[in-house]
């Protein structure tokens, strides 16, 4: 039985460099991605369309003519409303940065707990993880 030469990492996790052996992953991940990129798409280029071809039948999904008048008239609307509209922005972006704090600082601090420390119940939850996992 012959080795391949002793540069050869592609079964590595991480591998520093291309191997041809990665082609299988590459073949089914690249199509996997940009199906997965097929609603941002949509939905930005819905957000750019003009009313008429939003409504058009049967429907494009490219805009023809993009327009940036559907963000104006947002602002425009949620102006009038009596709330403005960057107040709505703020909560949002406020929202996010709590959640976002929150879980990470929870999750590393579980992280640790599961890995350093040791109590009573850790052998049952890893020997429970690792035994449904490999059935």
């Amino acid at each position: 039985m012959r080795y391949k030469k002793a540069n050869f990492q592609g079964s590595k996790l991480n591998p520093s460099k291309f191997d041809k052996s990665q082609i299988k992953f590459y073949v089914v991940l690249i199509p996997l991605a940009l199906f997965m990129l097929l609603p941002v798409v949509y939905i930005i280029n819905h957000a750019l369309k003009p009313i008429d071809e939003i409504f058009r039948f049967p429907p494009t999904f490219i805009a023809q003519r993009p327009t940036l008048n559907n963000f104006r008239f947002i602002w425009m609307l949620a102006g009038g409303t009596g709330v403005p509209a960057m107040r709505y922005l703020i909560n949002t972006l406020i929202v996010a940065v709590t959640t976002v704090t929150f879980t990470v600082v929870l999750t590393s601090m579980t992280a640790y707990a599961l890995s350093k420390k040791k109590f009573r119940a850790r052998e049952w939850i890893f020997r429970e993880r690792i035994s449904r996992h490999t059935c």
